[in-house]
């Protein structure tokens, strides 16, 4: 493994850094490129490459983003549609299906994909 001086990784980070900060990380239409969409396997279906996820610490039904309320929950929904995301991805243990439905009333529902999950127990017949 190469050596490098304290100095020369101070001054290498400090370029870089200043870097990102020049080039505003990423311009909006960057961005938009980045995300997608993409296609989805061969199904026709086209989405982002990046999916905004409900269910950070997800169980019993509640997560942090659930934790938002929803208000807070479909403006957040709403500025990763704005943009360029159009995966979302839900489930019942997150408790996050009705605040998706929520969002569905400001984002139009045939622009985005949405992945959900149900918890399955067994039934003892």
């Amino acid at each position: 493994m190469a050596s490098i001086s304290r100095r020369s990784f101070i001054k290498q980070s400090a370029a870089g850094a200043a870097a990102l900060t020049m080039s505003g990380a990423l311009k909006a239409e960057t961005d938009k490129k980045f995300l997608g969409p993409v296609p989805l396997g061969v199904s026709g279906v086209h989405t982002s490459r990046v999916a905004m996820g409900a269910g950070s610490h997800g169980w019993k039904r509640t997560s942090e983003q659930v934790k938002l309320g929803m208000e807070q929950f479909v403006e957040l929904a709403r500025y990763a549609y704005d943009r360029g995301i159009t995966f979302f991805e839900t489930a019942d243990i997150y408790g996050s299906h009705q605040f998706f439905r929520e969002t569905l009333k400001y984002v139009p529902r045939d622009k985005v994909v949405i992945e959900t999950k149900v918890w399955h127990r067994p039934v003892d017949w």
